[in-house]
């Protein structure tokens, strides 16, 4: 979180010498660092600290051994168990393991060519 932060003031003391492209992938980069990597880990632990059950957002990414691992199971935990619980074990139900699968491919395909 410090080197996200440290990236902002950076960025911020330097802006009028850099280009306005260049700025802003910096900067988006920055926010994200400050937020995946700093709060997303001090978010929960003051949420356990004043005593609710909060599960740890990431469980180290950097150990990651494939990307299958990496967005599965170690980046951005909330947001998979949500998809799994609120998504795929419905469709499990309705169309089978197979056909929940193509259900979603179908989904993605007609979602991203979307005019």
């Amino acid at each position: 979180m410090a080197l996200g932060a440290a990236s902002i003031v950076m960025l911020a003391i330097y802006a009028p010498h850099r280009p306005g492209g260049l700025l802003g992938l910096a900067g988006i980069a920055a926010l994200l660092m400050t937020i995946h990597l700093g709060i997303g880990d001090l978010l929960p632990w003051l949420l356990r600290w004043a005593g609710f059950a909060v599960p740890p957002l990431f469980d180290r990414p950097w150990a990651a051994r494939s990307l299958s691992d990496f967005w599965g199971r170690r980046w951005n935990l909330a947001f998979v168990d949500m998809n799994r619980r609120m998504l795929l074990q419905p469709m499990y139900g309705l169309f089978g393991r197979r056909g929940s699968r193509l259900m979603l491919f179908a989904l993605r395909v007609c979602c991203t060519n979307w005019p």
